[in-house]
């Protein structure tokens, strides 16, 4: 068991083996001893140099913008930052590792072997698995040079807990599992029209199961703003399924925005009830991080002046 000094367990959320990792868009999965994360998109920065918009399912062009080229290297910098602390057996990859829909660019190609042989060879990690995201194609030849394969979704079991990871972005029956790991939402919180926080989202569903929505793990990927509006949401396991004004949003708040924790956190939402929102600090590698636990979305929104 994972000391709860390294990952946080959001308040009432009944599922024993499934944490935050304080500071990262990732979840542990504890006795499976895996961590799960999605949406790298890696390639991202060549797409927009090229004027390729894949903001919906058919590839579009605008104007090209270059854009420097660090997903990856933030990328691998999370994962160091992770195995240092938990060092877990597995990684999980939930879907749209690369970016580009109709096309495996160079970048594409260049990274996604790199960050395997990264998790692989650096890291040491044991197994690593791939779950299809939507922007997922042209990789099966890439990936048989690794002996790796994508799976449609996976099914696991932990402590008598049936839990489904499935990327997102195609309806799935979810009833029969206790919780559904998703990510192709990049869920984010703004608070006072200036900060932008990606988010955790965790959503009661009408099977009295759970929606657990992670948020992106490339740093160009803001994706969705939380909102209590189905329409707004790009899943269909949310629009289906999810009472989404019960949904809870968990940020962190680090020292890459210490001004926000001091000046907003500090003077404004420390002092909430408990019931609208939880803080826990932790202090991991010489980093500050704050997670902030909402109540609900409605809670959430009113508490950053949305």
């Amino acid at each position: 068991m994972i000391s709860d000094k390294i990952l946080y367990k959001p308040v009432g959320i009944p599922l024993k083996h499934i944490y935050i990792v304080p500071g990262e868009p990732a979840l542990y999965l504890d006795g499976l001893d895996a961590i799960v994360i999605n949406d790298l998109h890696l390639g991202f920065e060549e797409a927009l140099a090229r004027g390729l918009d894949y903001s919906d399912k058919s590839a579009k062009y605008f104007p090209g913008m270059i854009v420097p080229r660090i997903q990856l290297k933030k990328i691998k910098e999370s994962l160091a930052r992770i195995n240092r602390i938990i060092k877990p057996r597995r990684i999980i990859i939930n879907g749209d590792i690369k970016h580009a829909f109709d096309r495996l660019l160079r970048q594409e190609r260049k990274e996604v072997r790199d960050l395997i042989e990264y998790i692989i060879s650096d890291l040491k990690v044991k197994e690593l698995i791939l779950i299809r995201g939507n922007h997922d194609n042209f990789l099966k030849l890439l990936l048989k040079d690794y002996g790796l394969e994508l799976m449609r979704d996976l099914e696991i079991e932990l402590g008598g807990e049936t839990i489904l990871l499935t990327h997102g972005h195609i309806d799935v029956d979810i009833s029969g599992y206790d919780a559904v790991i998703i990510g192709h939402e990049h869920p984010s919180l703004r608070c006072f029209g200036t900060y932008k926080f990606p988010s955790f989202l965790f959503m009661p569903t009408r099977h009295d199961n759970l929606v657990i929505v992670v948020p992106a793990m490339g740093p160009y990927q803001a994706g969705t703003t939380i909102t209590p509006s189905p329409s707004e949401y790009l899943s269909l396991i949310i629009r289906k399924y999810c009472i989404i004004e019960r949904g809870k949003p968990v940020i962190w708040v680090s020292d890459d925005s210490d001004h926000f924790a001091k000046s907003v956190l500090g003077s404004q939402i420390v002092s909430i009830a408990s019931d609208l929102l939880v803080m826990k600090e932790y202090k991991i590698e010489q980093r500050n991080i704050f997670i902030v636990d909402f109540a609900d979305i409605t809670t959430a929104m009113i508490l950053c002046g949305i």
